[in-house]
């Protein structure tokens, strides 16, 4: 499992790349969680190609109505899965809060609810 900017970050790369490829050597399920935060939108053409090749690496891609905001400016879950990543990953998975879940892969598509929650605190979440 990887994700978030430190997967995009350059002055990383070389070391996230080499835990890539170990973990594909391994024949490991590599879930990739984008958790694209707004601070670095100002970032997004610059990081698109490392952004690719992150998900040429997923088995599984995970990501929230934000993630693909910030992004892509996209929250269609069937427009993200059939333009931004189903030619990369095969299977995917978009978080809509409160919204639910959707599922998506190259034979299945599944909705999910999720039961109201009280939130206590959010400190941690995630």
């Amino acid at each position: 499992m990887f994700g978030s900017y430190f997967a995009l970050n350059p002055a990383l790369r070389e070391k996230i790349v080499e835990l890539l490829e170990k973990a594909r050597h391994k024949r490991a399920i590599i879930y990739y969680d984008l958790n694209f935060r707004h601070t670095h939108t100002q970032e997004v053409v610059r990081l698109t190609s490392t952004l690719i090749e992150n998900l040429e690496y997923a088995d599984i891609v995970r990501g929230s109505t934000e993630d693909f905001m910030n992004f892509y400016k996209l929250d269609d879950p069937d427009k993200i899965y059939k333009e931004k990543i189903k030619f990369y990953c095969p299977n995917f998975i978009y978080t809509r809060g409160a919204d639910g879940v959707e599922l998506r892969s190259r034979n299945y598509e599944k909705s999910y609810p999720v039961p109201p929650v009280e939130t206590v605190s959010t400190i941690g979440a995630g």
